[in-house]
């Protein structure tokens, strides 16, 4: 294990590797790192570093070129009670997200309250109630967004339920 760190170290830190990939080469307890090609017989594993961090890819393993979600749709749909559970918990998404909001909108409105104490600025200033108007339209519109997915989630919901129980 020791080897395998001094031997990354020395490729990562070495001036004459001019790429961010090497190749891992492994046969039983030998381990060689290349940049070209592994020997015959040996199991290969791309590394690839980026700004610290190192990926690795088994290049022995048959990827598959298919695309996952088409997988999933041909395996068919979502069954009744999935759907009605993710459905439940994007409901709950949406309004736990209407309340963050409603805490963000009380903090932007604090911010300006306190700015416009702090400069001397009279309450009935209008680019003060504009900033006001603008943070209240702001959130309103938000939230109104979230509102409507929430019915349409639960009109869904609801029909879903009924169609199961019919």
């Amino acid at each position: 294990m020791a080897r395998f760190v001094v031997t990354l170290l020395m490729l990562l830190l070495c001036p004459l590797a001019h790429t961010n990939s090497f190749l891992k080469c492994t046969l039983g307890e030998k381990v060689v790192y290349t940049q070209t090609t592994c020997p015959n017989g040996y199991k290969r594993q791309q590394i690839n570093y980026q700004s610290g961090i190192i990926n690795e890819i088994d290049l022995d393993k048959e990827s598959s070129k298919e695309d996952p979600l088409k997988v999933l749709l041909k395996k068919g749909t979502v069954s009744r009670g999935k759907l009605l559970k993710l459905i439940r918990s994007e409901i709950i998404r949406l309004k736990r997200e209407i309340s963050f909001n409603k805490v963000v909108k009380n903090g932007e409105l604090q911010e300006i309250e306190r700015n416009r104490y702090w400069q001397d600025i009279p309450a009935n200033n209008p680019k003060y109630l504009e900033k006001i108007k603008q943070i209240h339209q702001h959130f309103d519109s938000l939230n109104a967004i979230n509102q409507a997915k929430i019915k349409a989630l639960s009109k869904h919901y609801l029909q879903i339920d009924e169609d199961a129980k019919g």
